[in-house]
């Protein structure tokens, strides 16, 4: 839906990394880069655990963890500090 409406899309995936019901992380990941809907995950209060699964779900430079949802401003920051760079 989201490239019937705009040239460029892009996901802000929010998430502590703990397994929930619905689509494997996988599938929707691949989804999103096989639709070229760039898709960027912010990892807040992850166990090592779950940090290890995200690295392993998410290309490089597409993953950033915080401590807590105080540290989200960083996190967005951090992202679109990424992004803009990859232009320059």
């Amino acid at each position: 839906m989201l490239n019937q409406k705009y040239k460029k899309s892009m996901v802000i995936h929010i998430t502590d990394g703990a397994a929930n019901c619905g689509l494997p992380l996988g599938e929707a990941v691949n989804y999103c880069l096989n639709n070229h809907i760039e898709v960027f995950t912010i990892g807040c209060g992850c166990t090592r655990q779950t940090k290890k699964f995200l690295r392993e779900s998410f290309p490089p430079g597409r993953l950033y963890f915080m401590q807590d949802i105080n540290y989200l401003a960083d996190g967005l920051e951090q992202l679109f500090k990424r992004k803009i760079l990859e232009y320059a």
